[in-house]
């Protein structure tokens, strides 16, 4: 589901004591196995060449409305995709579209 970049939500934020959010009234965003803090931003604020390619078939303007799940200014997962970073080490996440949550499969890896 894309958003106009000037509607996209500020940052979320998840700790271990707060481990799932809502964000961008769109995604339920959650994650386990992880210390401190989690900045949940949109793809489109991040550059890196760390980052993976946009899916085929995956509108631009979709791939940059993504949740992607930050630590220190460094992308861990996007788990729309089922993406995440070597340095995520044993981190589980998850985002689920909350308009379709019920059909759709969820976004999570281990």
């Amino acid at each position: 589901a894309g958003r106009e970049p000037g509607r996209l939500a500020a940052a979320g934020q998840l700790t271990p004591e707060r481990p799932r959010i809502i964000w961008d009234n769109r995604f339920t965003v959650s994650a386990s196995g992880f210390e401190g803090e989690l900045d949940v931003l949109s793809l489109g604020n991040l550059r890196g060449a760390d980052l993976p390619q946009r899916p085929k078939g995956l509108p631009a303007f979709v791939w940059r409305a993504l949740p992607v799940l930050c630590a220190r200014d460094k992308a861990l997962a996007i788990p729309s995709i089922g993406w995440k970073a070597q340095e995520a080490g044993g981190m589980k996440a998850e985002a689920l579209f909350t308009g379709c949550a019920r059909r759709q499969k969820p976004g999570f890896f281990a």
